[in-house]
């Protein structure tokens, strides 16, 4: 008996001693497994993460610390994936749309340096003087208008302008879009016609959804042929506020329907008119600041543009 006892307290110690050596090599492996999957997010090389490399040393899932550290490891992984994958976006859509605006903006340079190379002629006559002075103008003119456009798409992607949306007369918005449109259109150039309900409230942001509704109308006296007649109306149901804009133009190609959204998008059949292709892109970000859509419907001729804006 006197000798099983000390046999029996030796092996529980060295049961103890190997369980003890055992659980330091297990931390030492849990340790640098850690040190490593943290090692690979910060260079960036996520898709092996702390949570993937738990099984390579077959340590089972529990409620342990390094179970729960690689539980998080494998979030913060994931969150710096996401983080990296919206940067790439966001690079890639700067450069993006620093090629279109220097796209935009060669043209109308190219034209005003020509033109003032001219006018540094001192044997011009009155004549050409005036005309290139003209052409200056013009081309300064495209020139503010693209970089006003350019600011203001931005501002609006970006939410730095906010829609401020009061129970204003919506009639009122789009009566005050025609004046504004009728003040600096050449007489006889369109006919708008107006088809409201005699009250129609709507909260919106008065300012903003009516330069929306100025540029679709724009649109329809660019591209409605000279003289054309242009239809302007608006109604409300059970689920939307509807403004619609109705040409009678050259329309627009059959599968353009979206496409003429996209930001500097010009339609085969458009190119021949003046325009930069900006103006329906700001109209429709503005309504769905509004929590709304636009469509272009096709018609036998022309083109109807609607603006569905949800009842609140």
């Amino acid at each position: 008996m006197t000798f099983w006892i000390p046999l029996m307290v030796g092996l529980v110690l060295c049961a103890i001693f190997f369980t003890y050596l055992w659980q330091q090599s297990l931390r030492r492996r849990e340790l640098k497994l850690l040190s490593e999957a943290m090692e690979r997010i910060l260079q960036g090389r996520n898709q092996d993460t702390a949570s993937d490399a738990r099984g390579k040393w077959r340590i089972p899932y529990n409620d342990g610390f390094f179970s729960r550290a690689c539980h998080k490891l494998g979030r913060l992984a994931q969150r710096m994936d996401a983080c990296y994958g919206q940067i790439e976006a966001d690079r890639d859509s700067m450069k993006g749309q620093i090629a279109e605006i220097a796209a935009q903006l060669r043209t109308p340079l190219n034209n005003l340096e020509v033109y003032l190379e001219f006018l540094e002629d001192g044997h011009l006559s009155r004549e050409d003087q005036v005309r290139y002075l003209a052409a200056v103008r013009a081309s300064e003119q495209k020139i503010h208008f693209l970089t006003e456009g350019f600011v203001k798409m931005s501002r609006l992607e970006n939410q730095v302008i906010r829609v401020s949306r009061e129970d204003w007369d919506l009639l009122e918005t789009l009566e005050s879009a025609v004046r504004r449109l009728a003040s600096g259109m050449k007489e006889g150039k369109a006919v708008i016609e107006t088809d409201f309900p005699r009250k129609l409230h709507f909260p919106h942001d008065a300012e903003l959804l009516g330069e929306a509704v100025g540029y679709v109308l724009d649109n329809a006296v660019k591209y409605g042929g000279e003289g054309g007649r242009i239809e302007l109306g608006a109604r409300r149901d059970k689920m939307f506020t509807q403004i619609w804009v109705r040409d009678h133009g050259i329309g627009i190609l059959e599968g353009d329907e979206e496409k003429v959204f996209w930001r500097f998008y010009r339609g085969e059949n458009a190119k021949e008119q003046e325009g930069f292709g900006i103006g329906l892109t700001i109209a429709r970000e503005i309504v769905l600041q509004h929590g709304g859509f636009m469509q272009v419907v096709r018609q036998e001729d022309g083109t109807r543009m609607e603006i569905h804006m949800e009842n609140s």
